[in-house]
């Protein structure tokens, strides 16, 4: 099964734990036409919401809605830079155990064994009965995103380098733990 299609599986079976939770799932990127799309909302009815692409400068205000954010990419080799978004926003994130994802969360996701989607549907609902856990992880996740992945910290980042290649400033010991 090609990784898109297994990324839709997973998303089905995620949103029947859900919705026997009692939950509601938002999918913004499916169009309902899809095949998997009108499988998926014809087995859950109204738990599930498609809202088909989402304009980019939108996207906030149809993350705000969320309690947690869900990244069930399966491809070891690819990025996920929707994770940088949810973190901007503060959601928690429940994604499959691949590097790309442990590099950009680091312990700060909720990890689930890779292609395991029942794991992942468990790990969502429980982030979602913990409140604690949730804030924990909503405060620490905005923070981060700030921190390492603003515009501001990038560009530090890469002023550093220029400053280094330049030789204006040795390179700085929080990129190696050495000085030169």
């Amino acid at each position: 099964v090609r990784a898109r299609g297994r990324t839709r599986v997973v998303m089905a079976a995620v949103a029947g734990v859900l919705a026997a939770a009692g939950w509601g799932l938002a999918l913004l990127r499916p169009a309902v036409g899809d095949q998997s799309g009108r499988e998926i909302k014809a087995a859950l009815h109204r738990q599930v919401t498609f809202t088909g692409r989402v304009d980019y400068a939108q996207l906030p205000s149809y993350l705000a809605l969320g309690e947690i954010a869900v990244a069930p990419k399966i491809a070891m080799t690819e990025a996920d830079g929707k994770i940088y978004n949810y973190m901007a926003m503060g959601l928690p994130v429940v994604a499959f155990e691949r590097s790309v994802s442990r590099q950009i969360l680091g312990d700060l996701g909720v990890y689930a064994p890779l292609g395991d989607s029942a794991a992942l549907a468990r790990a969502v609902v429980h982030v979602l009965a913990e409140g604690n856990l949730r804030g924990r992880l909503s405060r620490e996740l905005r923070r981060k995103a700030v921190a390492d992945y603003s515009w501001l910290a990038v560009a530090q980042r890469i002023s550093d380098v220029y400053r280094v290649l330049t030789r204006e400033s040795p390179l700085p010991a929080r990129w190696s733990g050495t000085t030169s």
